[in-house]
Order: structure tokens, then C-alpha cells, then sequence
């Protein structure tokens, strides 16, 4: 009985620090670009305001409210990896990465070395599976039975937090911050539709690998 209370106080706490979290998570990633930006300039700054948010907000974080048996339970094997129906979870997943590598990477290749071409496709496997972790996995873990704050909650903050990151840029996405925000909205709201299904950010990660690779994001720093 007391065991139950006390589990129970600790999954309520867990979804008060989860509904708190997104904001915390702008402000400081603001915060933290903000200033690495002026201490050290764009590109070194850019790079420490990222490796703050993966390790802290999309690593630490996680693995401290989930424990390590949890954590890893997202990346699970699962029957049905591309939810019920699998059209529908086919086109969330791959639609937009496809189009990305088919049409967007093309025309990045001929700017891009060898090296930025390695460097971009770690950057797209340390990006895409610490930002599923965070606003995929952790969510549909505590939030098991809530749509609203295990898929959409999400959805909407994940599009909301590169403000933090576009607010530091000269040159900002085609279109302006305002349209990245809503593009990432939108693929919060695709790619959670198949993690919320399936309990399993493992496709969700590979299809956020591909789209993030073909923007060859290495470039940025070499350029």
C-alpha cells in the first residue's frame, strides 16, 4: 500500500516536471546560445548551445526521470513499426525524408567534402536520436494513457524550441524562424503519431536521421 502511494506521487511529480520542462527548455538553450554566441563566436557558439541541449535536456534528463531500463525500452523492437494503418504510418514516417534526400541533399553534395559528408551524418545520428528521446520517448513513456500530453503537447514544443536555436542566426531558414517552427510542429505531429502507436521511437529516429542528413549540416561549421 505504501509502496503504491509513494509510486504514485512519483509518476505525478514526473508529469509536473514533464509539462514544465518545454519552457525551461527554451529559456536556458535561449540563454545558453545566446551567450556562446557573444563569448566565442557564431559557429563555436552555435555548437555549444546544441551540445547543452543534447546532453543535458535530451541525455541527462531523460535517463534521470526514466531510469536506464525505461530509457532503453523506447528504442524497442515492436510487431508493427509503422502503426495501424501502415499506409498512413508509412508516408508520416518517410514522406518527407525521402523527398529531402531526393531533392534538397542533390544540391548540398557538390558544396560538400568527404569529411563534412561523415561529419553531417553524425551530426543527423547525435541530433535525430536525442530529440526523439526527448520529445518522442519520454513523453509516451509518462504520459502513456493521455494523448493530449504524450503526442501533442510535444508535438507543438518541439516545433517551439528552435526559436532558441534561429534566434541566433543571421541568415535564418527559407521562409523565416516562424515557418521552421511550424514545419517542425508539423513533423512532431507525423512522426509522434507513429511513435504514439507503436511505443517505439526506433523508426521514428531513422526517418529523423534521413532528413536530417540531407541538409548536410556539417556544412554550416565548414562553410
Amino acid at each position: 500500500m505504501i509502496k503504491s502511494v509513494w509510486r504514485y506521487i512519483e509518476d505525478a511529480e514526473k508529469e509536473k516536471l514533464l509539462i514544465m520542462a518545454p519552457l525551461l527548455l527554451l529559456l536556458t538553450t535561449y540563454l545558453v546560445f545566446s551567450v556562446a554566441v557573444k563569448l566565442v563566436g557564431l559557429k563555436p557558439g552555435y555548437l555549444i548551445g546544441f551540445l547543452f541541449y543534447w546532453i543535458a535536456w535530451c541525455l541527462v534528463f531523460p535517463l534521470w526521470l526514466l531510469g536506464k531500463e525505461a530509457f532503453f525500452s523506447m528504442f524497442r523492437k515492436v510487431a508493427n513499426p509503422l502503426g495501424r494503418p501502415k499506409w498512413l504510418g508509412a508516408i508520416f514516417l518517410f514522406a518527407l525524408p525521402l523527398f529531402t534526400l531526393v531533392y534538397a541533399l542533390p544540391m548540398q553534395l557538390p558544396k560538400a567534402t568527404f569529411l563534412i559528408i561523415v561529419l553531417s551524418l553524425a551530426i543527423a545520428i547525435v541530433n535525430a536520436t536525442c530529440e526523439e528521446i526527448l520529445w518522442r520517448g519520454v513523453y509516451f513513456k509518462i504520459f502513456s494513457s493521455s494523448t493530449w500530453w504524450g503526442y501533442f503537447y510535444p508535438a507543438i514544443w518541439f516545433g517551439l524550441w528552435h526559436y532558441a536555436p534561429q534566434s541566433v542566426l543571421t541568415s535564418s531558414y527559407p521562409g523565416g524562424a516562424h515557418s521552421l517552427v511550424l514545419f517542425a510542429v508539423i513533423l512532431g505531429l507525423m512522426w509522434g503519431w507513429v511513435a504514439w502507436k507503436t511505443r517505439s521511437i526506433r523508426w521514428v529516429t531513422l526517418a529523423h536521421i534521413m532528413l536530417d542528413f540531407s541538409g548536410l549540416g556539417a556544412l554550416f561549421y565548414f562553410s
